[in-house]
């Protein structure tokens, strides 16, 4: 009889699917190649959890994917689940590092009853051995957890699976288990990734965890995955159900290093004839690069494509520097200028018509005929109504030589043109309209033609007159006050100007400011940085019992080196050279306060700001300890000034600064 496992979640399906019960199962895509499980006697056989073994088909015996199996063990046997044979067998022992000289143990045969019947009683005691083994490991004061146990198919032996965060003497344990379970005992260390695959349970994404349905092997993740595909490095969005970083990270993170390289380095700098760009940001999907003319802050955005940068870095390489960066781009078509008075053109539907082929030509000789047949009827309907000009549309007229075939082209539309007015005005007489009025409609057309002219003249002048309009006044107020002295009808020019470069003048400065505030921040502040706060001071100065406290969250399950920096904004009135600062803090241990006293030197001997600054106000950083915090939480920072000044004036923040440092 031929066994299949089957738990009630769907069964091992046969063949080559990989969605089966089992975990880091392989999908099998030659299982329908004839004699491929005869091309290799090797065979993959998955056990409880995770663990796969690989064993020799000496006997010959024909095994397909799902068949239980009992194997070679020390000492007896066990039960498997055949999950891979064939010709990929060799390339999983590779993949796993097994060791080809190792001694390769047997496959004795497909499972018997009385195998089942061992293995299902030896199954039936492993949750109640995993609740004894936990009280065990809890009274020896063991820092472990046990998460499964798994016995042998004979029973002869238990393997217990334990996670730990540090090193376990687990001697005691051992014999402690061997004596209360009469078996031979196995720890076996697992990982947070194969203890969440061995639950399960649902992603973030909303589907199951993949460590639990379709991976077939765990595979390291580190943030320089996240790195590549500039994916924020925030921990508690990197982390999956198990607390390690999400093992989709690994997913894309190969097409990203591929488009990558087709992008310049970061360090580069493009150099042109309009000044220095460096790096800001790229689109890597996409192979665009935008550059900026400053270092910490966007000035001037060019976006380029990844070629033309290689292109500008290859000219700088040979001393050259292009005229922009957008020189080689492909640049926009000029407009072709608008006749607005096109519209009003009695041949424009004619132009139309010649562009068509020899049908529609006829098709339109027909119309044409037609309506020239119901002209006088729509002159007897309409009377003397003025034909309205058509609005909104415009025709683009090429300014390019014609041909000979154009001019044979506008010759015959001018004589057709010539023989439709005269028929259409031979029809009118026909049918009693007097040539005087067939005149007076021409003349109400002029009138209208005109009309629009005018109109389209005077929006000219409007589009243009906005500038001159204040020239016109400014020369109409100078002749007046010529005549009248005493009147001053309008102010000076020069006043004008001098009051709007002022407002300009301000506005620059007060732009000028922002901006380099904002590249003090962004230069501080870093993808190490872990806190960064400041906090004003009054204005009236800064007193000895004044205490700025700072609260520094550290939420790394284990920190790593944290560097602490001050941070001083002074403003040039500051009576002295340096500062004293007097740091206490708990950064090592929550409980634990330490004093630190620091100079932080605010100008050289010659009396010159030594920090950066903008304005009247400079800022200067300042090292003052490295620091290891023995768990994650809440820290406090305090600063108080250790100057003689009662009321310490001249400073307008103090701030402090934490950063990881890069082991």
């Amino acid at each position: 009889m031929e066994y299949k496992l089957h738990n009630g979640s769907g069964g091992l399906c046969c063949k080559g699917c990989s969605r089966q019960d089992k975990k880091l199962n392989t999908y099998d895509w030659l299982a329908d190649i004839p004699g491929n499980a005869e091309e290799c006697d090797m065979v993959e056989v998955q056990f409880k959890n995770t663990r796969k073994g690989y064993y020799r088909n000496s006997n010959k015996i024909k095994l397909e994917k799902g068949d239980i199996v009992a194997v070679e063990a020390a000492p007896g046997h066990d039960i498997g689940v055949v999950t891979l044979t064939g010709r990929l067998v060799p390339l999983q022992m590779k993949k796993a590092n097994f060791k080809t000289d190792a001694e390769i143990k047997r496959i004795y045969r497909k499972a018997k009853p009385v195998d089942m019947e061992k293995f299902n009683e030896a199954k039936a005691k492993e949750h109640a051995t995993m609740i004894r083994a936990r009280q065990i490991a809890l009274n020896l004061n063991l820092d472990m957890k046990i998460g499964d146990v798994e016995y042998q198919g004979d029973g002869n032996k238990a393997i217990f699976y334990y996670i730990a965060d540090e090193r376990v003497d687990f001697r005691q344990l051992i014999k402690v288990l061997a004596e209360a379970f009469r078996v031979r005992i196995e720890m076996k260390q697992i990982g947070a990734r194969q203890e969440a695959g061995r639950i399960g349970g649902i992603g973030p994404c909303g589907r199951e965890l993949c460590c639990a349905t379709w991976m077939t092997s765990f595979v390291s993740v580190s943030t320089s995955a996240a790195r590549f595909q500039d994916i924020s490095l925030n921990p508690q969005k990197l982390a999956g159900q198990c607390a390690k970083l999400k093992c989709c990270l690994n997913y894309e993170v190969d097409c990203y290093v591929e488009a990558q390289k087709r992008l310049p380095s970061k360090e580069i700098e493009l150099e042109t004839k309009d000044g220095t760009f460096y790096f800001f940001k790229a689109d890597i999907l996409s192979n665009h690069v935008s550059y900026s003319t400053d270092k910490n802050f966007p000035a001037n955005l060019v976006t380029i494509s990844g070629k033309r940068a290689f292109e500008v870095i290859a000219m700088n390489k040979k001393g050259m520097k292009p005229d922009s960066l957008l020189e080689a781009e492909v640049k926009q078509e000029s407009k072709k200028p608008i006749d607005l008075l096109e519209q009003e053109s009695l041949t424009r539907f004619d132009r139309n018509r010649n562009n068509k082929d020899g049908n529609n030509g006829n098709r339109n000789k027909k119309k044409r005929k037609g309506n020239n047949d119901n002209r006088p009827q729509a002159q007897a309907e309409g009377g003397n109504r003025p034909q309205q000009p058509q609005r909104g549309r415009t025709r683009i007229v090429p300014n390019r030589q014609r041909t000979a075939t154009e001019e044979k082209e506008e010759t015959e539309k001018i004589v057709r043109e010539t023989i439709t007015i005269i028929t259409g005005t031979e029809d009118r007489i026909k049918d009693g309209i007097m040539r005087t009025d067939v005149r007076k409609e021409d003349r109400i057309r002029n009138v209208h033609r005109i009309r629009t002219v005018r109109r389209i003249k005077s929006v000219r002048r409007i589009e243009n007159g906005n500038s001159n309009r204040n020239v016109l006044k400014i020369r109409n107020a100078r002749r007046n006050k010529e005549d009248n002295p005493t009147r001053n009808v309008f102010p000076d020019l020069k006043e004008i100007r001098i009051k709007r470069n002022r407002k300009i003048m301000k506005s620059l400065l007060r732009n000028s400011l922002f901006c380099l505030f904002g590249a003090c921040l962004m230069a501080a502040c870093n993808e190490n940085t872990v806190y960064h706060s400041y906090q004003s001071l009054p204005n009236e100065g800064w007193g000895k019992s004044d205490t700025l406290s700072f609260q520094c969250p550290v939420t790394d399950s284990i920190p790593g080196t944290l560097r602490l920096f001050a941070e001083v904004r002074n403003r040039s009135e500051y009576p002295y050279r340096n500062l004293y600062l007097f740091i206490h803090e708990n950064l090592l241990d929550s409980t634990v306060w330490r004093t630190d006293t620091i100079a932080v030197n605010l100008a050289d001997s010659t009396g010159r700001w030594t920090g950066n600054g903008w304005g009247s106000i400079y800022q200067t950083a300042v090292f003052i300890k490295s620091v290891r915090p023995l768990h994650p939480g809440n820290y406090t920072v305090k600063i108080v000034h250790g100057m003689q000044d009662e009321k310490l004036t001249g400073l307008n923040d103090v701030g402090i600064r934490i950063e990881k440092q890069e082991e």
